[in-house]
């Protein structure tokens, strides 16, 4: 099975047409339904595009929507996996026509086809499901990636046309179609592959899977049950951003920032000691310890010895702050002199 691309198009609908119409003017389409990647079939030596399939039980029904030229009168036939007429009705102009007798009822692919003037326009497959399938996928791929599918095919306790060969997985669209055969698990019922997405263009792929019997029917291995439809897209590849050779190497052309002057800085957390200003008059150094202006420690001295105090500051009158010791010392020499009169 490959996917149709616009060549093959354009060749099917030189050859489907049938006497004044083409087929082209002719479609079926049934519900339920499943939507398939769009694909060509063959069918008594001509192709018919198909997009879509019904898959149903023995004890179901399908209902059929045809579109046709107006006016037309037509044959709707259902014919099963050997070929043979199951069901035919006679119809006038498009309709909706529903199917519930299906012969023996056996698993297999059946045919709806529209026939007009004894030749076949159209056609639209459907399954009498002989298996349940479930199909599971990641949902989205980078493209170029491989893509891993697996899928669950459990027997339903029905008579099959035929046995189950294979099982594979279908990927595509109305453009491009690849298919793969799944492998059996060591698990029973279980089967995967991978499928890479190399070459197909970012978008959205419609997925499903299909269990084949060893008969074939209308020129290909028989269809015995098919999955619903999963989707994945295939996206354009995450990238990590590096930095360019630009980025990487420091700009020459920034402002140069002055350099500080870590000897003359200080941190301005700290709080400051103010100094003690120094007396314009006095002629002795001021200290500019924090404690005081002058140093408060004291040593006892021996006895009978005199310590002198710190300098003075020089006053201009006999009393207060500036009286100096030598005038103290007069004043008690004068006093012991008058005493011993």
């Amino acid at each position: 099975m490959r996917g149709s691309s616009a060549v093959l198009l354009l060749a099917l609908v030189s050859v489907l047409v049938v006497a004044a119409a083409g087929s082209s003017a002719y479609s079926l389409s049934g519900t339920p339904s499943i939507e398939t990647p769009t694909r060509s079939v063959s069918y008594q030596g001509q192709q018919y595009t198909i997009d879509s399939v019904s898959r149903i039980s023995a004890a179901g029904s399908v209902t059929i929507t045809t579109d046709v030229p107006e006016g037309t009168a037509y044959e709707l036939n259902l014919r099963g996996p050997d070929n043979q007429l199951v069901s035919s009705e006679r119809l006038v102009d498009d309709a909706n026509y529903t199917f519930s007798y299906f012969g023996s009822g056996e698993a297999g692919t059946y045919a709806v086809t529209i026939q007009d003037g004894g030749n076949t326009v159209a056609a639209y497959p459907v399954v009498i499901a002989g298996y349940d399938i479930s199909l599971r996928s990641s949902e989205r791929v980078d493209a170029g990636d491989e893509v891993t599918f697996e899928a669950t095919v459990e027997e339903r306790p029905v008579d099959r046309h035929s046995s189950l060969d294979s099982v594979q997985v279908v990927v595509g669209n109305e453009d491009v179609e690849r298919q793969r055969t799944m492998t059996s698990t060591t698990e029973e019922e279980e089967y995967a592959t991978t499928i890479s997405t190399a070459g197909l263009d970012p978008g959205t792929y419609n997925v499903y899977a299909m269990a084949r019997g060893n008969a074939t029917v209308r020129q290909r291995a028989e269809i015995l049950g098919v999955s619903d439809t999963v989707r994945v897209t295939v996206g354009e590849p995450e990238t990590t951003a590096q930095l360019t050779d630009t980025e990487a190497t420091p700009s020459t052309d920034r402002t140069p920032v002055p350099p500080t002057d870590t000897a003359t800085t200080r941190s301005t957390d700290r709080t400051p000691v103010p100094s003690t200003p120094v007396d314009a008059a006095s002629d002795t150094a001021t200290d500019t310890r924090p404690s005081s202006a002058t140093d408060t420690t004291s040593r006892a001295a021996p006895e009978g010895v005199i310590v002198p105090s710190a300098p003075a500051s020089r006053t201009t009158g006999g009393s207060g702050a500036g009286f100096t010791a030598t005038a103290a010392f007069g004043a008690l020499l004068a006093v012991m002199l008058y005493c011993r009169r």
